[in-house]
């Protein structure tokens, strides 16, 4: 559902899909991170990065599940 002060929701997803591939709003999200950046007295460009190893742990853990199921499939296809 969507707030009452934008358009309706058919133009707001109409519009959607071309501004994500177009990259505005890629472009939207970086002007606004600057400015807020900006505004705190930061760099505008972060100089840090953070990995969680236990994210990455996990999503590794999806994709093997994923790729075994997939292969079971396949092989049960094979066998018909």
């Amino acid at each position: 559902m969507l707030p009452h002060d934008l358009p309706p929701h058919t133009t707001v997803y109409g519009y959607f899909p071309k501004w994500q591939r177009k990259g505005i709003w890629e472009q939207i999200h970086d002007q606004l991170r600057s400015q807020i950046r900006q505004g705190q007295g930061r760099e505008i460009n972060s100089t840090v990065a953070i990995a969680d190893s236990q994210s990455v742990k996990t999503r590794e853990k999806r994709v093997r599940s994923a790729v075994l199921i997939v292969a079971k499939k396949l092989k049960g296809a094979n066998a018909i």
